[in-house]
């Protein structure tokens, strides 16, 4: 009779990584399937084994750092002006050469591509570009003398991906599992259950997307001819390291490169009521710092301004005149392109006016709203791409912004317009309401923005954002075509700002909050006040602008500002208080996480909530590398929540020897002697016992 004896497995990765395998040995012979090895392995083995549980050290490989090549997804170009034009690159960083026969790229509808025999093994550093034209295999190219590989998809295998979003898969063969996926890339939009797959094999964040391909106020939209590409140097799987990059940037075949900055202020052909001009590009990751020109001349043949600065926000004194501008990213390195070229005019009508001419300023008027810098300002936790460390960190409000704040022009812009009726809201509690009330990923919309008053993303179909920060007053919104200065000067008279989002790209956010009127000699011009909160400044605008509006939205002159929720009436916003001092704050722990105020361990596990949730964003150098809060997928609950995260028989505590939340990352580092929160079949040599848990809540 057939004896039946589990076994574990222990696969070794060179001393640096481990993975768990459970064998049933039958009768002495056990079976296994690869589960995430690369290549498929044969396991077969014959043992003489007692029925009870015995470690057995195998060497094989770890899925995602295998000792043979890898193919990463490094580019996709999804949205072709001409049909046929989509494509996908693909990269082997090594450390040896990866075999591509018999793996197959696929997308959300299931369009599969298989590569072919043909295609000898890739080089390390070498790409293959994958053409979705349907010519077929007689037009492939595998000749890697240049480093280079081209292939193309066979007839009527055309126009694959959707414009409006869509995502590429690499898989082993033809299963479609956790244990075939290789990598995994998705853009446009939510992609909803298609990329549960990715997420279960720690290649993707649930319901998250590199570039958005709606135009959204706050960033660069992904367009024709652009494309999706990995940032270079880069290798995580999260859209925190995708870009979106240009028609004039994309690299089949090539090394991607940092994209050249985008610009934010001022508008294209904009006229200034004053001599200082504020300047503001969003940033470029890696860039130690900017090069900023503005000339007279088109060609920037002498720059009147020619600065070197350390931020995307700076502000210069010029003369009366008109300029073209542009800017350079500069790494330690590399230096990108420049930017697209904007042209401005000065009219310094302060100096005018001192110098006695005969002008005279007549019905203006300004509702004094302070304007506020876009930035992430509260404790609340950051799980889609903000660092651990810095002053733009995960769990704190920023003093340094990154790209996560560069998308929120639209929240500051609202939280104006509440203050202004009364409220007090912060941009992350706008973000919340209108991304949040899930899973706590993506909550804080993380490099994507938003429109003013469209209906939030979850829940309530009616609950428009801006309306609903105005006390759920009306917003009237209006065409931007279709505003005049007589309506500027109307609604401001009435005590009512306006929202306003300017053309792009990218598309961005601002308040108008008052007017002024200027004559001179019979002649009349108009300016207005304009808050922008890429840099908090107030700027005069001569009027009308040289482009329209996109969006124009105007609270009622009743509305009634909200505020940020403060349960307990201590006087401190919950998104800012920390009753337990666990270094979550109370909103974070009542509505995203579950986790109690009052207790800085929830789960009784010997580490503090925040700290659970650290241990499965952030590998243990820092870095950000988020997997699945409940990575083991034996419950419901995840880390912060489950005081064995991994179901090993071990509470999480006895496995982390500092307690600071970080034990074993998805590479199979670990920290000190600590064995994983991830991995249950470690759980037998935990390193310490944790006696004495965190105290109980308090009254």
């Amino acid at each position: 009779m057939s004896k039946h004896v589990r076994i574990s497995v222990q696969l070794m990765m060179g001393g640096l990584a481990f993975l768990y395998l459970s064998l049933w040995l039958v009768a002495g012979q056990a079976t296994a399937a690869s589960l995430g090895v690369v290549p498929p392995m044969d396991l077969r083995f014959n043992l003489s084994l007692p029925p009870s549980p015995a470690i057995l050290y195998l060497p094989l490989i770890f899925k995602e750092h295998s000792l043979m090549g890898r193919m990463m997804i490094t580019e996709v170009m999804p949205i072709a002006a001409v049909s046929g034009g989509e494509w996908v690159e693909l990269y082997n960083p090594g450390p040896d050469p990866a075999a591509l026969y018999g793996y197959e790229l696929t997308d959300e509808d299931g369009n599969e591509y298989a590569f072919p025999a043909a295609l000898a093994r890739v080089p390390v550093g070498a790409f293959v570009v994958v053409h979705f034209d349907g010519v077929g295999s007689g037009f492939d190219d595998y000749d890697f003398s240049d480093n280079l590989a081209v292939v193309h998809s066979p007839p009527g295998m055309v126009n694959v991906y959707e414009d409006s979003g869509d995502q590429c898969a690499l898989h082993m063969g033809s299963e479609r599992s956790m244990d075939t996926i290789v990598d995994f890339v998705a853009w446009g939009d939510v992609p909803g259950e298609d990329d549960d797959v990715a997420e279960l094999a720690g290649l993707w964040i649930d319901d998250a997307f590199a570039g958005p391909a709606e135009a959204l106020p706050g960033g660069v939209v992904l367009g024709q001819d652009g494309s999706v590409g990995l940032y270079p140097g880069y290798d995580c799987d999260a859209p925190a390291c995708w870009l979106v990059y240009q028609p004039d940037e994309i690299s089949p075949g090539q090394a991607n490169r940092a994209p050249a900055p985008h610009l934010v202020k001022p508008p294209d052909g904009t006229t200034f009521m004053q001599s200082q001009i504020s300047f503001g590009w969003q940033a470029v990751a890696d860039a130690t710092q900017y090069r900023l020109q503005v000339d007279d001349d088109l060609a920037f043949g002498s720059p009147i301004a020619d600065l070197v600065v350390t931020t995307g926000r700076v502000a210069t004194d010029l003369p009366d005149g008109s300029y073209y501008w542009r800017v350079q990213a500069q790494g330690s390195l590399w230096s990108s392109g420049w930017s697209t070229v904007r042209t401005f005019t000065v009219i310094d009508v302060a100096a005018e006016t001192g110098g006695g001419m005969r002008l005279a300023q007549v019905n203006a008027r300004d509702l004094g709203i302070t304007p506020i810098i876009q930035h992430k300002d509260t404790g609340m936790l950051c799980l889609d791409g903000c660092p651990e460390g810095g002053e733009d960190r995960w769990d704190i409000e920023h003093t340094v912004a990154n790209d996560h704040d560069d998308w929120y022009c639209a929240r500051a812009s609202i939280a104006m317009a509440a203050q202004h009726f009364g409220g007090n809201l912060s941009q992350d509690y706008i973000s919340y309401y209108a991304y949040g009330q899930g899973e706590p990923e993506d909550d804080l919309g993380h490099r994507r923005g938003l429109w003013p008053n469209d209906a939030k993303r979850a829940g309530d179909a009616n609950g428009y954002v801006l309306k609903w920060a105005m006390g759920d007053r009306p917003v009237e919104t209006i065409p931007g075509a279709t505003l005049t200065i007589t309506k500027v000067k109307s609604y401001i008279d009435a005590n009512r700002p306006l929202v306003v989002v300017e053309p792009g790209p990218p598309l961005h956010a601002c308040v108008i909050d008052g007017y002024t009127v200027i004559t001179e000699a019979g002649q009349t011009r108009f300016g207005v006040h304009w808050i922008d909160p890429w840099d908090a400044t107030e700027t005069k605008y001569v009027y009308p602008f040289p482009f329209d509006l996109t969006r124009v939205h105007i609270p009622a002159a009743n509305s009634e500002g909200r505020s940020d929720p403060d349960v307990d009436g201590d006087g401190t916003a919950d998104t800012k208080d920390q009753t337990d001092g666990d270094g979550m704050v109370d909103f974070d722990e009542r509505n995203r996480f579950r986790t109690d105020p009052r207790n800085p361990d929830s789960d009784y596990d010997c580490i503090k909530d925040k700290d659970d949730v650290r241990g499965y964003v952030f590998d243990i150098a820092g870095n950000y590398s988020k997997r699945k809060g409940d990575l083991s997928g034996a419950d419901s609950l995840r880390k912060e929540l489950d005081p064995d995260n991994d179901n090993g028989g071990r509470i999480d505590g006895d496995e982390d020897v500092n307690k600071n939340g970080h034990t074993c990352d998805k590479t199979g580092r670990c920290e000190r002697n600590d064995t994983s929160n991830f991995f249950w079949l470690d759980d037998y040599r935990a390193p310490s016992w944790c006696r004495t848990p965190t105290p109980a809540p308090t009254p």
